[in-house]
């Protein structure tokens, strides 16, 4: 037993998976391991399977020697003419911001609001860096950013309100998301992808602070 855990498998990972000679020889290393009487097989269950890079696509990434060290792209400042600017080009998205502000924060919201766009244009300029230095990192994190702003688009057609209460399980479900990406940036980036990168939709990760 190794701290409690017995081995069920032992993974052969190769190109191709449809070879009669790789079948033959997973079946005889089998037969020549549980031979060996090891305390820490399960012999019951043990069995020997061939795999392909395809099915652990985070660790893919790295036996292709692309993530030899955490990525870390600066956020970058953001000016009182970058926010006027994006208003004036994102109107329709500015005055949902405003919008639901207004209902959820108690009093003046302008604060809450200025956060909101500040976060959403670094972000996009984050991913944009991403796309371009990272491409198959950024399309993974687009797919699951899809995936989460689904499932937030779900909950929110349950809720009768939405108020702090939701927005703080929004925090916690887009942190809960992306924290499988940890391994690849720094906390700071992996903060901001929970952060800003739904980008569309009744509610947006851009909400979280």
């Amino acid at each position: 037993m190794l701290d409690g855990v017995a081995v069920k498998q032992w993974i052969l990972l190769t190109q191709q998976n449809k070879s009669k000679d790789l079948i033959t020889y997973c079946s005889k290393k089998k037969k020549e391991t549980l031979d060996k009487g090891i305390s820490y097989i399960d012999s019951n269950e043990f069995k020997v399977k061939i795999e392909t890079a395809e099915s652990f696509p985070d660790a893919k990434l790295y036996a292709q020697n692309l993530y030899l060290k955490t990525i870390d792209i600066p956020l970058r400042e953001v000016s009182d003419t970058d926010k006027a600017a994006w208003k004036g080009t994102n109107s329709v998205f500015s005055d949902n911001v405003e919008r639901k502000s207004n209902s959820i924060i108690d009093g003046d919201s302008r604060d809450f609001q200025d956060r909101v766009v500040t976060k959403y244009i670094q972000i996009n300029k984050f991913l944009d860096q991403l796309r371009d230095d990272h491409p198959d990192l950024h399309n993974k994190i687009e797919d699951s950013a899809r995936a989460q702003l689904e499932s937030m688009q779900d909950e929110s057609i349950l809720e009768n309100d939405i108020d702090k209460e939701f927005i703080k399980r929004i925090v916690i479900s887009n942190k809960n998301s992306f924290e499988k990406y940890s391994n690849f940036f720094s906390y700071k980036n992996t903060q901001s992808l929970s952060f800003g990168i739904c980008r569309n939709g009744l509610l947006s990760a851009t909400w979280i602070l």
